[in-house]
């Protein structure tokens, strides 16, 4: 079997923590059979061409929208880019909440201020959000962002920030959402799910007086294994997701009305704290194995070149990967026993060529069952009791 090409790790090599997780998941990496390599994401040296890339940490990239958006679209041409495109572009505008509890999806209330709204206008439109909320405080933040960069609380009682809010205005659209009262002493959780199955839980809570869980705020976390309802939430928002992801984290927030609401959902470059769950670390390694053995193992049979290799892979491997499981032999099935007369199956995703017929049944069904079947039999979807105990930096 030919040698599988190394993972790629996109980061962002100037960012202070980008690579906090970077050691745990290559050495998963390795145990699982395949290598990995952090590289940074827009280094013009580096060839991205038949890879697999997983969007790890480029935690610079919302300074630089539009090169990083083209630069997904670039690498997912003639690579397999990690979660897909299609998935960045929709989640990198938070407009998504939105559109997520237009689907029954539980948010906190949310409205969406344009960025060519005036700044009385959006003083009016807060007013009555708070009225219509029943809230006395909104939380004011960036459409587009990460890392709570440019959040801030207004109490409605005083006086409106409109130097805040008109600087919000000026960098792009603006959220506003209910203030979470209860994120003050229950803090929020973050659901890391991998095939859309939740494989650990990250338990935020603020320094006394903020309400800010970040580290670099004074944030403290726990991380444990789900429990069921936790559980039962974040499959139901991935579920409502109209695009795949093969790793996702569903950030909750304490709800007004009780319970818990999607805060954000993150499927773009969100940390995973891998480092302080190890089983899921190795889980998020198979998987990325099993994407990169199979984009490896088409390309082996001969059937295409190897960017359309990754081409199949990626349709597959959202199909399969990302929660919606269907078998391979079956599709292999059906493309074997195709009309090739002209060597292209219209309407079929895969695009594979009529040459797929002539590949022996057994090299195909062994290659199926090594890298869909025994994986699948031998993962377990279950998480442990207890996955770790985070270590002195999460403290404060």
């Amino acid at each position: 079997m030919s040698q599988l090409r190394p993972i790629l790790l996109a980061t962002a090599p100037t960012h202070p923590r980008a690579s906090v997780d970077t050691a745990t998941l290559l050495a998963a990496l390795e145990a699982s059979g395949a290598t990995g390599r952090a590289v940074q994401w827009d280094a013009q040296d580096v060839d991205f061409r038949d890879h697999v890339v997983l969007l790890h940490s480029p935690w610079d990239y919302q300074h630089k929208l539009e090169t990083f958006l083209s630069w997904c679209d670039a690498v997912e041409t003639t690579g397999q880019l990690v979660n897909p495109a299609a998935t960045v572009r929709w989640n990198i505008h938070k407009r998504y909440l939105l559109e997520l509890a237009a689907g029954g999806v539980p948010t906190l209330p949310t409205a969406l201020l344009d960025r060519s709204t005036p700044l009385d206008d959006a003083r009016q439109a807060a007013e009555r959000a708070a009225g219509s909320w029943a809230t006395t405080k909104l939380v004011w933040k960036p459409a587009v962002g990460a890392g709570a960069d440019g959040l801030f609380v207004w109490d409605v009682s005083t006086p409106f920030p409109s130097p805040k809010v008109e600087d919000l205005l000026v960098r792009g659209d603006v959220l506003l959402q209910a203030y979470a009262g209860r994120i003050e002493t229950e803090g929020e959780l973050s659901v890391v799910c991998f095939e859309g199955i939740p494989a650990h839980v990250v338990h935020k809570f603020p320094a006394a007086g903020d309400y800010r869980v970040q580290l670099h705020f004074g944030g403290r976390y726990e991380v444990r294994a789900p429990r069921p309802e936790e559980a039962h939430l974040a499959e139901r928002i991935l579920a409502a997701a109209p695009h795949p992801n093969t790793y996702a984290r569903v950030d909750l927030i304490p709800s007004p009305e009780g319970g818990w609401a999607l805060g954000e959902l993150e499927v773009i470059e969100p940390e995973l704290f891998l480092r302080h769950a190890p089983e899921s670390a190795a889980r998020f390694a198979g998987v990325l194995a099993r994407i990169a053995a199979l984009t490896a193992s088409i390309a082996e049979l001969g059937l295409i070149e190897t960017s359309r290799a990754t081409r199949f892979a990626r349709t597959f491997a959202s199909r399969t990967l990302g929660g919606h499981r269907h078998d391979l032999l079956a599709r292999i099935a059906a493309v074997r026993s195709m009309p090739t007369t002209t060597g292209d199956f219209r309407g079929h995703t895969t695009g594979l060529h009529a040459q797929f017929r002539r590949v022996s049944p057994v090299s195909v069904e062994r290659r199926a069952h090594r890298f869909c079947v025994e994986p699948e039999r031998a993962r377990s979807t279950g998480a442990p009791a207890y996955i770790g105990t985070p270590s002195s930096e999460h403290r404060t």
